[in-house]
């Protein structure tokens, strides 16, 4: 951010003289050059995110791509156990109904009881 921020104020105090001759310097001869530079570039960044994400499956040796390690999805699931522990508890568990008696009768599932 910092930089970009840097660079607008640099480009907005260069002459429009200056100005093309920056574009013709670094943008390329035409809007096709920059076009592919750019494409280019997201191409590389793209390749590098895919390749540093490769993982190998213990069994098979074969890679795979993943979005988050192994090590990343148990620090989740256990900060998700955590929170499942924190819910507060509204007293002892509902006891199960006789076998003679539906279960939205004793209260268990939301019904009144008897």
């Amino acid at each position: 951010m910092l930089i970009g921020r840097s660079l607008r104020k640099r480009w907005a105090d260069l002459t429009p003289g200056e100005r093309a001759k920056m574009i013709r310097r670094y943008g390329g001869p035409s809007p096709r050059v920059r076009a592919g530079t750019v494409f280019g570039l997201a191409a590389v960044g793209t390749g590098g995110y895919v390749a540093l994400n490769q993982d190998e499956t213990p069994l098979t040796h074969r890679s795979r791509f993943l979005t988050m390690n192994m090590e990343e999805a148990r620090q989740m699931s256990q900060g998700h156990y955590q929170s499942l522990l924190k819910v507060p508890n509204n007293g002892p568990p509902p006891t199960p109904c006789p076998k003679d008696q539906p279960a939205h009768m004793c209260g268990v599932y939301g019904g009144t009881g008897v």
